[in-house]
């Protein structure tokens, strides 16, 4: 306990708590070096991790309580960059995406893999199709995913069988924090650049797991 500064003379001193953060540290083990290093984390219903290198190496652990790690099988096979989603009624999907130096600069392949389980195996669950670099993934259930790509939000609802474009972005955009706190809302950040050559940055929200998004008004 310490004295808090400023008090009058003959005012009974204040008192105050030094506030107290955690300090983050390595988990033993979640790790992987190259020259190239990339990866993916996500904590809904689990926590997963994929770590990746110079596209030849490749780690993937889950967790249920966020503490205790289990090596699992890779979701995505070799050569190839994972972007997580978290289980939804038991299956676990996840992006797989070709790596930047394939042919034709830019463009990469794509395909969701899936597992029946948390820690299971992970098969192919749809076709490979090309779009412009990805840059999100999540799912809002076992049927509908939602991928963030340069230009486009591309969108499937009957567990990757087909894909359609939601939300066009001609000049291009980054996309962060995609994610679906329920089944059918969802709410992902763009930032873009107007014809005028302004940064715009806006909230997008969806209500019917992805089909449409509309600019969100916040006040």
């Amino acid at each position: 306990m310490d004295v808090c500064p400023g008090w009058r003379l003959g005012q009974r001193p204040r008192r105050y708590r030094r506030a107290r953060a955690g300090v983050l540290r390595p988990v033993p083990g979640l790790s992987i070096t190259g020259s190239l290093s990339y990866g993916d984390i996500t904590a809904a219903g689990s926590v997963q991790v994929d770590l990746g290198a110079n596209f030849a190496a490749e780690r993937y652990w889950y967790s249920r309580d966020g503490v205790h790690f289990i090596a699992a099988p890779l979701p995505c096979p070799a050569a190839t960059m994972a972007l997580l989603s978290g289980p939804h009624a038991g299956r676990v999907s996840a992006l797989c995406n070709g790596s930047p130096s394939d042919v034709a600069p830019g463009i990469n392949d794509k395909q969701v893999w899936a597992a029946a389980r948390l820690g299971g195996t992970f098969r192919p669950s749809g076709p490979v199709f090309v779009s412009p670099d990805q840059e999100e993934f999540a799912a809002a259930s076992a049927q509908a995913m939602t991928v963030a790509t340069i230009f486009t939000l591309a969108v499937t609802v009957n567990a990757d069988r087909t894909w359609a474009t939601a939300l066009t972005q001609g000049n291009g955009a980054v996309w962060s924090d995609l994610s679906f706190p329920s089944a059918t809302t969802g709410v992902v950040m763009c930032s873009t650049t107007s014809n005028a050559n302004q940064q715009v940055a806006t909230v997008y929200r969806t209500t019917d797991t992805g089909r449409t998004w509309h600019p969100l008004t916040l006040p």
